[in-house]
């Protein structure tokens, strides 16, 4: 709980409910009074009570409630302890939007994908992707890189991270570097600014990356950091293996944070865009790996 009250309240949105907190996030009405007998933010009471969404979401996973969000994680327990090797693997990802004013007149106006820059397979150790309409056919090569540790001149950068916990956050807050300095807390896309910022200092190559985790069965969206390396962009994201250290879906000895992940990552550009739009407008969508 302490943690959760990092967060300042004027960025809290109170729109789960009771119900909705018990579906979506695992919160039980006994465990929901302890968590407000400990002070979690909360509007209203009785039946009318809310609470916030990003609250409920990192509670469920800090807890390791059995919740759609962390059922979707397990897969990276299962992808991590068979990546020994490193073989190159083949996936389908599909996409589908979903729209925003269903019934509206005329058709939907989709686009999966608007602003991604698919790498050429010779400039990044990750997965690359041919798409077509919802579909993407994604390639994750043999990795080089798989099992590697980092190299020494990289920890010093990587370390920067050591005392940060991972904490989804508003999205007022995903850039802020003062907030994270502050609470000791970071998402992934603020913790992959505070990396570049530092690489940039010590004058090591390094460029932010926004894309997908390619995981079975869901992929999700996700930010970290890519390395020149041996000519090569390679990613090692230490605050991704140690939230999922932290929720229980791998372990630390055979997944230090110096290990690279690059296969896990579908890089899109370097900053954060939609999935796919409405008539122009981000949209929700979800996405399938087999």
């Amino acid at each position: 709980m302490e943690r959760v009250r990092r967060i300042p309240d004027r960025f809290r949105w109170f729109h789960e409910t009771r119900r909705s907190a018990a579906v979506n996030h695992g919160i039980d009405p006994s465990l929901l009074g302890e968590l407000l007998d400990l002070g979690l933010p909360h509007a209203g009471a009785g039946e009318d009570l809310l609470l916030d969404g990003i609250d409920c979401t990192n509670l469920s996973l800090c807890l390791r409630l059995r919740a759609p969000r962390r059922i979707a994680l397990r897969g990276w327990g299962r992808a991590l302890r068979s990546e020994a090797a490193g073989q190159a693997r083949r996936h389908q990802l599909r996409i589908v939007p979903r729209c925003p004013y269903p019934g509206h007149p005329g058709g939907c106006g989709f686009r999966v994908l608007p602003d991604a820059v698919l790498d050429a397979a010779h400039e990044t150790a990750g997965a690359t992707a041919v798409l077509d309409g919802c579909d993407a056919r994604v390639h994750l090569p043999a990795d080089p890189s798989a099992g590697q540790s980092v190299p020494a001149e990289l920890r010093p950068v990587l370390d920067t991270l050591s005392e940060v916990d991972y904490q989804i956050l508003p999205r007022e807050l995903e850039r802020d570097l003062a907030f994270l300095r502050d609470s000791n807390l970071a998402c992934c896309m603020l913790a992959s600014t505070l990396l570049v910022q530092e690489a940039a200092l010590r004058g090591i190559e390094a460029r932010p990356s926004f894309g997908l985790t390619v995981v079975p069965p869901f992929a999700m969206p996700h930010a970290w950091v890519e390395f020149r390396v041996a000519g090569r962009w390679t990613a090692w994201d230490p605050h991704l293996l140690k939230a999922l250290r932290a929720w229980g879906l791998c372990d630390a000895d055979s997944w230090p944070d110096d290990r690279a992940l690059s296969r896990f990552f579908l890089r899109l550009g370097a900053r954060s865009g939609p999935v796919a739009t409405h008539h122009g407008l981000h949209t929700d969508v979800s996405m399938t790996v087999v």
